[in-house]
């Protein structure tokens, strides 16, 4: 808890030093590792842009999550999000793309709102050069965060579609969304 307030007032080194002290405690009392615990630093990493500690957390995340079936929480897409955002955060669009899409088929699986996850891979589409297979997405996007009563989220969603078709040179539309 004491990383998160710290991570949400903007000390993100105070916040990391929190973490890895709760992650010190753990293992001086032999405790196994906590995927919870992992996706935290995982997410911690992406906003301190420190893209090679926050690919490691998240795989040793997935990893134990893997192992362990049972294991509730975190649930394995939001892990996979964090580490796609580390993914295209680090350049590695094209491995950002394939977990972005084991997200996506996770959402999916579990029946979960698709509309955050659509928006990311989207995006690593764009910055791919698939701007047409981003903009079918988007819309997906938009359609599934409208569903929800998402607002805030579908506009930017709206704005990205924008984008997409500025991208395309439709300007006219781009306009409009």
């Amino acid at each position: 808890i004491v990383s998160a307030v710290l991570a949400q007032q903007g000390h993100l080194p105070e916040a990391i030093e929190a973490l890895l002290e709760a992650e010190r405690i753990g293992k001086a009392m032999e405790r196994p590792e906590d995927p919870a615990l992992l996706h935290n630093f995982t997410g911690l990493f992406v906003y301190a842009k420190d893209w090679p500690r926050a690919i490691d957390y998240g795989n040793r995340a997935l990893a134990l999550l893997d192992a362990n079936p049972g294991i509730l929480r975190p649930p394995r897409e939001s892990v996979l999000n964090n580490l796609g955002s580390a993914y295209e955060g680090m350049g590695d669009l094209e491995r950002a793309e394939a977990v972005y899409r084991e997200a996506l088929d996770a959402v999916r699986a579990n029946d979960k709102p698709t509309g955050s996850t659509l928006n990311n891979l989207a995006h690593v589409l764009r910055l791919r050069g698939k701007t047409h297979e981003a903009l079918s997405m988007l819309r997906d996007a938009a359609d599934a965060m409208e569903a929800v009563g998402d607002t805030v989220n579908t506009a930017v969603v709206w704005s990205n579609i924008g984008a997409a078709l500025d991208e395309l040179g439709e300007r006219q539309a781009a306009a409009e969304a």
